[in-house]
């Protein structure tokens, strides 16, 4: 029977959470923290995908005609495979997908990432190579469902390209995306820390409490330029900042500072926690040069650290002391690949 590994990286944002909905500009890293999944015909002349049961949730079945059976949180899944059924890349195989978490936290991209090694498992199973496109827009179908909503696509971008990212809002609500070359100072490391301790907020509700906290009762295509421009004013300042440090000879120190400044302008747009604070507190005390949430934000949301190579240890240990999860990630050597 045929058996196809494939895996993609998650992601980070490190700057431009929130105000990249308002038209700022933000950039996302892949990291080497990959989802993995494994593909095999089980060889039955059945046409369905058969999502296998983990730890977590039960069983998953996708149907060729478009029928789903299963976990509600599985249905993302699913609709990868009926998107490419859609479009010819199918069989009358029962394929099974057994899915191997990264334990990437809430932020990191992990419903892109699934569905972005998925695809590719799919595409090489019926031995034709798709193109980046054709992965992010398997990634997008099931990030619609996921987000119960479009998604502006930065998660399935990164993570099926394996590339940082700069990503921004244009009139009609459309993301553009360009490719950039990004390292970090010399002699550091990236730590996230997974702040979940049983409750998990929406990326809906941290959108409507920054919006809130900013007086916002628009939506963000209806406001004037000159009120978005005082929005985002703030953040530009801390962006165009930082660009100069995301290489090997930028200032540690700087980029740290930059991340506190940052993560200061989130807090007062409410979309921290008291576990995201309790997690940053005790990255700073422990030496990070600095650290700020991730992605939405909100109770469980993900927090990122900036430290000196050395520090590695007492910042993760310090984490582990506050109940906390943390754990270095690196940028991603590639996208969503099979073999």
């Amino acid at each position: 029977m045929k058996k196809i590994t494939a895996s993609a990286p998650s992601k980070v944002i490190l700057f431009g959470e929130h105000y990249v909905v308002y038209g700022a500009p933000a950039i996302a890293i892949a990291t080497d923290n990959r989802n993995v999944v494994k593909l095999e015909d089980v060889g039955e002349k059945i046409s369905r995908l058969i999502i296998k049961k983990d730890d977590e949730l039960g069983k998953a079945v996708q149907w060729a005609d478009g029928r789903y059976e299963g976990p509600e949180l599985r249905r993302a899944i699913g609709a990868v495979y009926a998107y490419l059924r859609a479009r010819g890349i199918s069989g009358k195989e029962s394929l099974v997908a057994s899915i191997e978490s990264s334990g990437a936290p809430k932020g990191m991209g992990t419903s892109s990432s699934i569905s972005a090694a998925l695809a590719a498992a799919i595409y090489k199973f019926y031995k034709r190579k798709p193109s980046e496109e054709d992965l992010f827009n398997a990634a997008q179908a099931c990030d619609t469902i996921a987000h119960g909503g479009k998604p502006s696509g930065i998660d399935a971008k990164t993570t099926v390209s394996g590339k940082a990212q700069r990503f921004q809002k244009r009139s009609g609500g459309v993301f553009v995306f360009e490719r950039v070359d990004i390292t970090f100072p010399k002699g550091t490391a990236l730590i996230v820390i997974d702040t979940y301790s049983g409750e998990r907020g929406t990326t809906g509700n941290s959108i409507a409490k920054f919006a809130a906290a900013n007086r916002i009762i628009k939506r963000p295509d209806a406001l004037t330029d000159a009120e978005r421009g005082n929005l985002i004013a703030p953040y530009l300042k801390i962006y165009y900042e930082t660009l100069p440090e995301l290489n090997a000879k930028g200032s540690a120190k700087k980029l740290g500072d930059l991340m506190n400044r940052n993560h200061d302008l989130l807090v007062r747009g409410n979309v921290s926690s008291m576990g995201i604070e309790k997690a940053r507190q005790a990255a700073m005390k422990a030496g990070a040069y600095g650290a700020k949430l991730t992605g939405a934000g909100g109770e469980g949301g993900a927090v990122i650290a900036l430290v000196d190579k050395k520090k590695v240890k007492d910042v993760i240990s310090a984490e582990k002391k506050e109940g906390f999860r943390a754990f270095t990630v690196s940028l991603a050597k590639e996208g969503a690949v099979a073999k």
